[in-house]
């Protein structure tokens, strides 16, 4: 998380607020809860025309699914990805205002991710093409 909070400016107040209204001081703080506050954010409409900024969240992402551990790229893949799938509408125009800052690892777990919301497969990273089968 504090790789993604370092390039997400606009997310700080947000942030904090989070922060406080969730956890009591020195309660651990549960990733995949605060990876879905960030997807919140990243699909408002507001986030989506920040175009630096979603760059910058998005190198990131693709950094930890192409260098990360398997947890970490599990935690974006169904922590964040999933949920910015949902938070933008599932499949509405406000996704391509995020999708069009994706690499390649990014593009192909988000598509994992729809296609099995939609029914295409039974597990995510069934499909062809997997980069790290590649």
């Amino acid at each position: 998380m504090p790789l993604l909070l370092s390039v997400a400016n606009s997310f700080k107040e947000r942030w904090t607020t989070y922060v406080a209204e969730e956890y009591e001081d020195g309660e651990e703080q549960l990733l995949y809860c605060d990876l879905a506050e960030l997807a919140k954010h990243i699909a408002s409409p507001e986030s989506s025309q920040n175009t630096q900024e979603l760059k910058e969240i998005f190198a990131v992402v693709e950094r930890i699914l192409e260098n990360g551990t398997y947890a970490a790229s599990e935690a974006i893949t169904v922590g964040l990805l999933e949920d910015l799938w949902y938070y933008s509408g599932q499949l509405t125009d406000q996704q391509t205002l995020f999708e069009k800052h994706f690499g390649i690892q990014t593009r192909y777990w988000y598509s994992e991710v729809i296609r099995f919301w939609t029914g295409e497969s039974e597990f995510i990273g069934q499909g062809p093409g997997n980069p790290r089968l590649i």
